[in-house]
């Protein structure tokens, strides 16, 4: 059988150096070069006409990149299409290309760089890059774009290496308004009326359904903390206007403008974009510059202010579809930060994360039961589980985990989770998060402020879960995972295990005592097992009971395995 013909397929804007990495390494295996550029800025256009069979097209990236890919599949002639990013390599591609396809389409795993460190928890980040062309096979899903159309996919040996640095923001408006339309840049949404930091509106309604808002008129502002130098808009929910035919937004940080918006008001969804990527941390303030008035000054701020239900600010983030091994029919998406080389990575090659823990909720929540999801990150076992209960209390202290919280649960149409955003410590009062790149899920928090290089600083409200009991009829499950603040948590709860004896599980991780906190993890096993008297190790969904402190310990050896995930009861199991 005669070797195949390959197109390479590359979609770009201003990589001219990637682009030229990349063509220098594959231009000479390929029988046709296929860019599809944004119109590049750069020397992307000087660069493409060095190599031979290269063809250029130029096309803005709309709202759908699945649709710039598929421009690359329709100028293509070849038999095949190996479809590659500025920054990534082929592993070995002079072995690659001696190979024969036949199938309809191949995959690779793909080894992740962050700033040259390797990112092992995304390994293997399986992509369908190599398929027929054959007019079937096609891309879909506007963000993260996946193959369809094939009738089977095989995995390859080689690897796909991709190097990205942490500081790569989406810069361009063709690509910046692209995400924006898609929903794929993730909410930090803030309820207006329980935050302070919110000045210049109008009096604070509560309605029937428990929306908060605020009345905004001419020239009122609002401050907003920006800390992510990677957002890249503010959005805000307008529900009612008053006799308005124009109105200007302007956002500032300190004095220097970072972002504007003349827009007609009407009901319905607004985004400022802002540029903080060289002033964040920063709070940017969002002023109501001018309304126009269609009619004569009425002295109501009912008539001439804008009605805001929501703000939030976006940032770029990674959609994918979500599975739940007990709801398998359920269809679910969730997203996530894009520096995350942990949670979003793992249900991007799979669809689902911590299926034990899913088999835990599966066999220990009943649909009469309320949870606590304590440290809910993006809600990835919150959904879960509010699939199971009657009601889930999903608690997160971050802004950005809480903004995609949010966008999850609204995403999926979740009635019964109710978000709480603050730090579950054993008593009130001030505490600093550290979101760290890229280990987004190994976030924390802690009593002493120091420098994190790695992400994100903020000062948070801490409060003990004792505190909110009047709020509960019952609790019956509590899943807690805080990096290393559990004893903390659990001593601010004493009153709410005694009262209602739920279930709980929760991380057991030496590694994030000691490292986060200096402490030792042994007081947190007295805790435990003063509280609850049958323990067990879960692992795989095989239970072990454990009654010691060295049972526990027994297995993690700090390099194959660090942590075990415990559940507590007040029953015995029996299988």
């Amino acid at each position: 059988m005669n070797k195949q013909s390959i197109t390479l397929g590359i979609i770009s804007y201003n990589e001219g150096a990637l682009m030229e990495r990349l063509l220098n390494q594959l231009a000479e295996f390929v029988d046709e070069i296929i860019v599809v550029d944004s119109f590049s800025t750069d020397n992307t256009h000087e660069i493409i006409s060095r190599f031979k069979h290269a063809k250029l097209f130029n096309s803005t990236i709309r709202d759908n990149f699945a649709l710039i890919r598929n421009e690359v599949i329709a100028h293509s002639s070849s038999d095949y299409i190996l479809m590659m990013d500025c920054d990534e390599l082929l592993e070995n591609p002079e072995v690659f290309f001696k190979q024969t396809f036949t199938e309809d389409a191949y995959m690779f795993p793909r080894k992740n760089y962050v700033d040259g460190e390797f990112m092992k928890n995304a390994y293997p980040d399986y992509q369908g890059r190599l398929f027929k062309n054959n007019g079937k096979i096609k891309y879909e899903r506007a963000v993260h774009e996946v193959l369809y159309g094939y009738t089977n996919i095989i995995p390859l040996a080689q690897h796909l290496f991709h190097h990205k640095s942490r500081e790569k923001f989406i810069s361009n408006d063709s690509k910046y308004r692209s995400i924006i339309n898609n929903g794929g840049n993730g909410m930090s949404i803030v309820d207006m009326s329980d935050d302070t930091i919110f000045k210049g509106w109008y009096q604070y309604e509560q309605f029937p359904n428990g929306a908060a808002s605020r009345w905004c008129s001419d020239n009122g502002s609002v401050t907003i903390e920006c800390a992510d130098p990677s957002i890249q808009a503010i959005g805000i929910y307008i529900s009612t206007v008053g006799k308005f035919k124009q109105a200007r937004l302007t956002a500032k940080a300190g004095r220097k403008v970072v972002g504007k918006l003349d827009f007609e008001p009407e009901r319905g969804t607004y985004f400022i974009p802002v540029n903080v990527s060289d002033v964040a941390p920063a709070t940017v303030t969002l002023n109501i510059i001018k309304c126009w008035d269609t009619r004569e000054y009425v002295n109501d701020p009912r008539t001439l202010g804008l009605f805001v239900d929501r703000i939030w600010t976006e940032a770029p983030g990674t959609i994918a579809d979500f599975k739940v091994l007990f709801e398998p029919d359920v269809k679910l998406t969730i997203k996530g930060d894009a520096h995350d080389n942990g949670i979003m990575p793992c249900i991007v090659s799979s669809g689902y994360w911590e299926t034990a823990t899913q088999k835990v909720i599966d066999k220990f929540v009943t649909t009469d039961d309320v949870c606590l999801d304590v440290g809910a990150n993006i809600g990835a076992i919150a959904i879960p589980l509010a699939l199971r209960a009657k009601k889930v209390f999903a608690f997160e202290v971050g802004n950005v985990p809480y903004g995609y919280l949010c966008r999850n649960i609204l995403e999926n149409n979740l009635t019964n989770i109710e978000v709480v955003k603050g730090a579950v410590a054993n008593e009130p009062g001030k505490l600093y998060y550290y979101y760290t790149y890229p280990n987004v899920g190994g976030s924390f928090v802690s009593t002493e402020k120091h420098s994190n290089s790695n992400g994100l600083t903020e000062e948070i409200e801490a409060f003990a879960l004792d505190s909110m009991i009047d709020r509960f009829d019952r609790v019956d499950f509590i899943k807690m995972d805080i990096e290393g603040y559990e004893l903390n948590a659990l001593n601010g709860a004493v009153e709410l295990l005694k009262k209602f004896s739920p279930k709980l599980y929760i991380e057991f991780n030496p590694v994030a005592f000691k490292n986060m906190h200096g402490n030792e993890i042994k007081p947190l096993w007295d805790f435990l097992a003063n509280t609850y008297p049958y323990i067990y190790v879960v692992r795989d969904w095989n239970l072990r009971r454990v009654t010691s402190y060295e049972e526990v310990m027994s297995e993690i050896d700090f390099t194959t395995r660090t942590l075990e995930d415990l559940l507590c009861l007040n029953e015995e199991y029996i299988e």
